[in-house]
């Protein structure tokens, strides 16, 4: 994502026109990047999603967008889901499709549920192998994703 900066922020340096050049407003998640660790719990999704929307405002942004990847397009769902005086939209590049009743199960390490055709199951399965075993962190482990390693 960081190739796209400068030709957002400065797009005739990349063969763009000046007229479509916009601020671009990149915050860390609380106790990652280049923020501290929160002295409190609770930054979950929701949390991180307000306090983006104050940073926009204090910064004097009556109108945004937000895009995010990863655990950004997460608080971008969420964002959207608040849908916040002055957000215009959102983009993201990993969204998230899992019915939420499957999601909580494959979060929390349930067992599959009753009554799932063979189809269904496959799926299931193949959810539960990447929740488990398929990405570089755990989905499982989300719901402490404010620990800082």
């Amino acid at each position: 994502m960081l190739k796209v900066i400068g030709p957002l922020t400065d797009p005739t340096r990349h063969g763009g026109s000046a007229a479509d050049a916009f601020h671009v407003v990149i915050p860390s998640m609380p106790g990652y990047g280049f923020s501290g660790k929160p002295t409190a719990t609770g930054w979950g999704p929701a949390r991180i999603a307000r306090a983006w929307d104050v940073l926009m405002k204090r910064l004097g942004y009556h109108e945004y967008v937000s895009q995010g990847g990863d655990w950004g397009s997460v608080v971008s769902d969420v964002l959207a889901a608040q849908k916040p005086a002055g957000l215009l939209g959102i983009h993201v590049n990993m969204p998230a499709t899992v019915p939420p009743e499957i999601a909580k199960i494959l979060t929390d390490g349930g067992p599959a549920p009753a009554g799932m055709s063979t189809e269904e199951r496959a799926a299931f399965d193949s959810l539960n192998a990447l929740y488990t075993r398929g990405s570089g962190y755990s989905p499982r482990g989300w719901s402490r994703w404010t620990r800082r390693p």
